[in-house]
């Protein structure tokens, strides 16, 4: 809320001077929540986790401190999820993004280093194999956006909402299939996923289809 929106905003790469105004933001949530209606203990309850968030599990990171021997609980959570909505989301200073299933693994890469390994686990359990709201391609050559994992298993496949596409850039709202869905001889999967995308990448808002 504190950094300018010029530095938020810029289209290039951010200099040494502007990347310092950034890394301020864990201190300016501090300031936020001491300045909110509420009780001292609920505010000295919650300031933790926000002035931690980008300390990661082994101490790198910032802000720098000398009181902070282990980060709190809720501020390893909120770093996971943190970097995960960074690097899937558009952000005007990088052109990529990160599919939802390669941000996955990138936060497996680090785990027990960056990460809390079990909570990393916990979260990659949770938001399963293709997250929801991830285009994908299938083999069928049709497109769809995972809709949700009626089976809650580790290797679960999900259901997905295809989508139509009816010219000039239209697209609407198709049937739902299931991944699980197996083809006439019951020995393979109907569809296969052949790959997966951000749908903002092509102009798409999960949110209008699910």
């Amino acid at each position: 809320m504190e950094v300018s929106q010029d530095i938020l905003k810029k289209p290039s790469e951010l200099n040494i001077e502007e990347w310092e105004e950034i890394r301020k933001h864990p201190v300016s949530s501090v300031r936020q929540i001491l300045m909110l209606r509420a009780s001292h203990l609920l505010k000295t309850r919650i300031m933790l986790g926000p002035f931690e968030h980008h300390l990661n599990y082994n101490l790198s990171g910032y802000p720098k401190t000398q009181f902070i021997k282990t980060v709190s609980l809720f501020g390893r959570i909120l770093q996971i999820t943190d970097v995960y909505d960074a690097i899937t989301s558009p952000r005007s200073y990088h052109d990529a993004t990160y599919s939802p299933p390669e941000a996955l693994s990138h936060l497996m890469a680090g785990a027990g280093k960056e990460f809390d390994y079990t909570l990393t686990k916990v979260f990659v359990s949770m938001m399963g194999r293709y997250p929801i709201g991830t285009l994908l391609q299938l083999d069928s050559g049709e497109f769809g956006l995972v809709m949700d994992y009626p089976d809650k298993g580790e290797n679960a496949l999900p259901r997905v909402v295809l989508l139509v596409e009816e010219g000039e850039g239209i697209v609407k709202r198709g049937e739902v299939v299931d991944l699980l869905e197996k083809d006439e001889d019951n020995r393979s999967f109907k569809r296969r996923v052949l790959g997966c995308f951000q749908p903002e990448s092509y102009g798409i808002k999960a949110s209008d289809f699910i």
